[in-house]
C-alpha cells in the first residue's frame, strides 16, 4: 500500500524540506495503540511530497498518520484511514419488495463497486435461488441459476417469475479481475393465499411498505400482516394525519396501493389499527377488568425524499487569485432541481481555512436541518381498555343463593391481613396461630420460614382462599376533582349454579359531595356463573372525603353483599402562595382578595421581624434545603450561609442552634465545589461540560466571600480559578467580564486597565455589570471612580422607581447568567451599602428588594443568593 503525504502551506505553496514521520496502526477492538509503528521518516520533497508504503497482513481498517515538521515551532499531524477488502469489488443486493406472487415478475439488482465507490462495470454476476427446505431446515433447494453483466452504472438487473409459493434466498456472485469472489445475498416470499407455509410474524398486526424510499407521484403498495379479517383503518401522518383509507382486511396478507404525496416528504409513518374481538369471558384467575375490545396497532416508516426542495448554487470567481487588498469580485448561481435559476436569500460567509483544520465544522447542512426524516407526533390511542383491579378470587364456593352470611358491610381492605415476626413452636414442633381477615375477597398467600440457633432454615408456601357465591366489586376512581362526571361502576358476580334475579344500590353518604343523577337502584338477571358490569351516572360538587356505599340484594330483598368505600373529591384548584412585605409603623393596611369559592378553606398568615436580617434567616432556610446540586445551586447554598452567618454574628443574633447546622452546609458545599473544578481552573454547570465564563466568575466570587467570611478556602483553588478567568477575559460578552473582574478583585487580584475600560462606557452595560465595576474599583481603593460610577446607577434609574430592570439584557446572557430586576437590584444595593452607606435611597430599595420576597426565597437560587447577599450589606 502506497502512501503519499502532501503538506501545503494554506496561503499557497509546498512546504519543502519538512521532517516528517509516518506512522501506522490497525484498528482492532483491543489495544487500539499496541500495534502503532513508524513506517519511515524523512524529508518532503520539492514539491512538499513524501512517500512510504505498508503491506496488510489481514483484512479490515488502518489508520495511517503523517507528522510533519516544517522547522518552526509548528508540527502538523493528519491521519487517513484505510480498509483492507477480500477483493477489489464490493456487492450489494436490492430485491424490492421482500413479498413477491407466483408467477408473476419481479426484479432484482445487484450493484457492484470498486474500493473508491466508482461503478464495475461489464462484470459478470451469477444469481442463484433457493428455496427453503422443510427437511434440512435450510435453503438448499436451488429453483433458478441465471447471469448477467454489470452495466455501465456497475448494476446487474435480472427480471424473472417464481412458480412456487415459499420462503427463497437469493445470492449474488461476482468476481474481481483477479478472481477473487464477492457475494450478497437477500431473503423474500413468494405468497398465495393457497399456501400453508409460515410467516414468522412477530406480532399480530404488521405493515411493510414494498420500497424503501418513493417519489411524489410513486405508488406505494403497503403490505399487511394480520391474524385478523375485517375492518381496519390506515393513517398517512407525521405531524397530523395527513390521509386516512379504511381498508379491509384478508388474513393474513393484505395488499394496499396508495399514491405518494408531495406533502409526505421528507418522510411520513404509515399505520394500520383496527379493533380485534376478545373473548370477554371472566374466569378464576382473571386479576383486571377485561377489555370490551383491542385495538391493535402497526406502523412503518416512508422515506420520501424532499428532491424538488434542494437548490444548486455556484460560487464562480473571477480570477484564480487575489492579493492582499484586492477586491475579489464573486458571482453566486442559484438553480433548483431542474437547473431552472431561482431568486434566493443566500448567506456567505469567508472564513479562514485554517480553522477547519483544527476542528470540523459543526454547522448541520441546511437541508438536513429542514428534511430530516421525522418522528411520528400523532399518539393513537382508546378508552376500550381500562385497567381495574378485579381481585376475582380462585375456585371455592359456598354454596346456597345467599343472604344468610351477611354480617354488616365490607370496608376494611388490607394489603397484609396479618403478620406475626416471633412465633415460636412446642415441643412438638407446633404452634397455633388465629389469623383475622379483613374483607378482601381474595386469595391469600401464606409463607413461613423456620430457623433454628444452629440455622438450619425452611420455607413453606400456601393458598388461603377468601370468597363467597354473590359478591360484588366496586370500580372506583382512585378520587374525583370538582366538576367530574363520571359513570360509577360496579361487577356483579353469580357464582352459583342457578339464575338469580338480583338488585343493586348505591348510597351516597355525602350529597353535598357527590350528586346522583338517575336511580340508585338497578336490577340484573345474572345466569348461572355469570357476571354483569352496572354503573350510576354521579357528578362530583364539592370536596370531602366522600363515602360510597353499594348494597347488593337478591328477589326476597336479603343482603348478599356490601361494600363501603371512601372516594375523595379534591379542589379543582393549583396550590397559589401571594406573599406581600414591607415596613411596619404604627398600622398597616393591606387588601387581600380572595375568591367567594375559597372562602371556607383560605387563611392569612403574617409574619413580622424586628430587623431585615432577622427575616433573612427564611430566605436561608429555602437555600439550605434546596434538592438539586449543580454548581450554581451549590454555590448559592454555601455563599449566603456563610455571609449571614458572619453578619448575625456581628450583630450578636444569638442562635447556636442554627449557627451550628449552618457550618456543615457551608463546608460540604465547598468541598463539592472542589470536585467540580475542571482541570483548566474553571467550572461549568457540572462537572463533565465545558467551562463557562459566568459560572466561573459566580464560583470565584462566591468562594471569596465565604473565606472572607471566616469559612476555610483552598487557596489554590481559588487561585486556579481566577487565573482562568483572567486568560479569557478578552473572550467574554462585556457584562460578564466586569463580573468577572470583581470577583478577580476579592481575590486580591486587580486587571485596573480593563476595569478602567468597561467602566468609561457604562452605558454598554447593564445595572448589575456596572455596579460589579464600582466594587471592583473600591476594592482597589480608587473611590472617586467608583462614585462617579455610583452616580451614574442612581441617574440611570427611572424617577419614582425603586429598582433597576434589565437594561440591555439579551436572550443568551439572560439564560446563562440568570439576569432579572431582583440580581440587578441586589447588586446595586451591595455597592450603595460598601461605597456610599450614608445614601438616602439605600432605604427605599431595600424596601423594594424584601417586596420582591415570594412564599420560598426570591426566585432562583441565584436571586435568592444575590438578594441576601445585598440585605446582609
Amino acid at each position: 500500500i502506497n502512501v503519499t503525504v502532501d503538506s501545503s502551506y494554506f496561503f499557497g505553496g509546498p512546504v519543502s524540506g519538512a521532517g516528517v514521520t509516518v506512522n501506522v496502526w490497525q484498528v482492532a477492538d483491543y489495544d487500539y495503540w499496541s500495534n502503532k509503528r513508524v513506517l519511515r521518516s524523512g524529508q518532503t520533497d520539492e514539491a512538499g511530497l513524501f512517500t512510504a508504503e505498508f503491506s496488510g497482513s489481514e483484512t479490515g481498517k488502518y489508520i495511517v498518520e503523517a507528522v510533519v515538521a516544517n522547522g518552526s515551532s509548528y508540527t502538523v499531524a493528519s491521519s487517513a484511514a484505510i480498509e483492507l477488502f477480500p477483493a477489489a469489488h464490493q456487492i450489494s443486493v436490492q430485491r424490492g419488495s421482500y413479498l413477491q406472487q407466483p408467477n408473476t415478475p419481479f426484479t432484482v439488482r445487484a450493484t457492484l463497486l470498486d474500493l473508491t465507490g466508482a461503478p464495475a462495470a461489464n462484470r459478470p454476476v451469477e444469481f442463484v435461488f433457493y428455496r427453503y427446505s422443510r427437511s434440512s431446515h435450510r435453503y438448499s433447494l436451488e429453483a433458478e441459476r441465471l447471469s448477467v453483466q454489470s452495466d455501465s452504472r456497475g448494476v446487474a438487473s435480472l427480471t424473472l417469475s417464481l412458480p412456487e409459493a415459499d420462503w427463497y434466498r437469493v445470492l449474488a456472485r461476482s468476481a474481481d479481475p483477479a478472481g477473487r469472489v464477492v457475494s450478497g445475498e437477500r431473503w423474500f416470499l413468494v405468497w398465495s393465499r393457497s399456501w400453508q407455509g409460515y410467516l414468522a410474524q412477530d406480532e399480530s398486526l404488521r405493515i411493510s411498505p414494498d420500497r424503501d424510499s418513493y417519489l411524489p407521484g410513486d405508488t406505494a403498495t403497503f403490505i399487511i400482516e394480520s391474524e385478523y379479517s375485517g375492518p381496519a383503518l390506515l393513517t398517512l401522518e407525521r405531524g397530523a394525519v395527513y390521509d386516512v383509507l379504511p381498508v379491509a382486511l384478508t388474513a393474513p396478507i393484505t395488499f394496499v396501493e396508495l399514491p405518494i404525496q408531495a406533502h409526505y416528504a421528507p418522510n411520513v409513518h404509515a399505520t394500520i389499527q383496527h379493533w380485534d374481538p376478545l373473548d370477554n369471558e371472566l374466569t378464576q384467575r382473571t386479576y383486571r377488568s377485561v377489555p370490551d375490545l383491542m385495538l391493535r396497532v402497526a406502523t412503518t416508516e416512508v422515506t420520501v425524499p424532499a428532491t424538488d426542495r434542494l437548490l444548486n448554487v455556484e460560487i464562480i470567481q473571477d480570477r484564480e487569485s487575489y492579493k492582499p487588498g484586492e477586491t475579489a469580485n464573486v458571482t453566486l448561481r442559484v438553480t433548483n432541481w431542474q437547473g431552472v435559476p431561482v431568486s434566493a436569500e443566500i448567506e456567505l460567509a469567508v472564513v479562514d481555512e485554517a480553522i477547519f483544520a483544527l476542528a470540523a465544522d459543526n454547522v448541520t447542512p441546511l437541508y438536513d436541518a429542514f428534511y430530516f426524516n421525522r418522528p411520528d407526533q400523532v399518539r393513537t390511542l382508546d378508552n376500550m381498555r381500562p385497567q381495574r383491579s378485579l381481585w376475582i378470587p380462585y375456585g371455592g364456593g359456598m354454596g346456597g343463593g345467599g343472604g344468610d352470611y351477611f354480617d354488616g358491610p365490607r370496608r376494611e381492605f388490607r394489603d397484609t391481613a396479618a403478620y406475626f415476626p416471633a412465633l415460636r413452636t412446642d415441643a412438638n414442633g407446633e404452634v397455633q396461630v388465629a389469623i383475622p381477615l379483613p374483607d378482601n375477597l381474595t386469595t391469600w398467600r401464606l409463607t413461613a420460614r423456620a430457623v433454628t440457633g444452629d440455622t438450619q432454615i425452611g420455607t413453606m408456601q400456601e393458598q388461603l382462599l377468601v370468597t363467597q357465591d354473590l359478591l360484588l366489586q366496586p370500580l372506583l376512581p382512585a378520587q374525583l376533582v370538582e366538576g367530574d362526571t363520571i359513570q360509577l361502576s360496579a361487577l356483579l358476580h353469580n357464582r352459583t349454579g342457578t339464575a338469580l334475579t338480583l338488585a343493586a344500590t348505591l348510597a351516597l353518604a355525602d350529597e353535598t359531595a357527590l350528586a346522583l343523577h338517575g336511580s340508585a337502584v338497578q336490577e340484573v338477571v345474572l345466569p348461572a356463573g355469570g357476571q354483569q358490569l352496572i354503573g350510576w351516572p354521579i357528578e362530583a360538587l364539592t370536596a370531602s372525603e366522600a363515602l360510597v356505599t353499594i348494597t347488593m340484594t337478591n328477589a326476597e330483598g336479603q343482603i348478599v353483599d356490601q361494600v363501603e368505600l371512601p372516594l375523595p373529591v379534591v379542589r379543582r384548584a393549583v396550590h397559589s402562595v401571594t406573599s406581600e412585605a414591607g415596613q411596619l409603623g404604627t398600622e398597616l393596611a393591606t387588601t387581600v382578595t380572595i375568591p367567594d369559592s375559597e372562602l371556607r378553606e383560605a387563611y392569612v398568615a403574617v409574619t413580622l421581624n424586628r430587623t431585615i436580617a432577622s427575616s433573612l434567616l427564611d430566605g436561608l432556610e429555602d437555600l439550605t434545603g434546596y434538592p438539586y446540586g449543580c454548581v450554581e445551586q451549590t454555590m448559592s447554598r454555601a455563599l449566603p450561609n456563610a455571609v449571614v452567618s458572619r453578619a448575625l454574628t456581628q450583630l450578636n443574633v444569638v442562635d447556636p442552634v442554627r449557627f451550628a447546622s449552618l457550618t456543615p452546609y457551608i463546608e460540604a458545599s465547598v468541598q463539592r465545589l472542589y470536585g467540580f473544578q475542571h482541570g483548566d481552573g474553571g467550572w461549568g454547570w457540572w462537572f463533565s461540560d465545558p467551562t463557562h465564563d459566568y459560572q466561573t466568575a459566580w464560583v470565584v466570587f462566591g468562594l471569596a466571600q465565604t473565606a472572607e467570611s471566616g469559612y476555610p478556602v483552598n487557596e489554590t483553588v481559588l487561585a486556579n480559578g481566577s487565573d482562568w478567568l483572567a486568560r479569557h477575559l478578552t473572550e467574554m460578552d462585556e457584562r460578564t467580564r466586569a463580573f468577572a473582574l470583581y470577583a478577580m478583585a476579592l481575590t486580591g487580584r486587580y486587571e485596573l486597565n480593563e476595569t478602567r475600560i468597561l467602566a468609561a462606557a457604562p452605558d454598554r452595560l447593564d445595572s448589575f455589570s456596572v455596579a460589579a465595576l464600582a466594587l471592583t474599583l473600591h476594592e482597589a481603593g480608587y473611590a472617586a471612580e467608583a462614585q462617579q460610577l455610583i452616580d451614574y446607577l442612581l441617574a440611570s434609574r427611572p424617577a419614582g422607581q425603586s429598582y433597576w430592570s434589565g437594561d440591555i439584557e439579551d436572550g443568551y446572557y439572560t439564560r446563562k447568567t440568570m439576569a432579572s430586576d431582583v440580581r440587578n437590584t441586589a447588586m446595586v444595593l451591595t455597592a450603595l451599602a460598601r461605597i456610599r452607606p450614608a445614601a438616602p435611597q439605600i432605604d427605599e430599595i431595600a424596601d423594594w428588594l424584601m417586596g420582591q420576597r415570594q412564599a420560598f426565597g426570591w426566585g432562583t437560587t441565584n436571586e435568592t443568593s444575590f438578594a441576601i447577599i445585598a440585605l446582609t450589606d
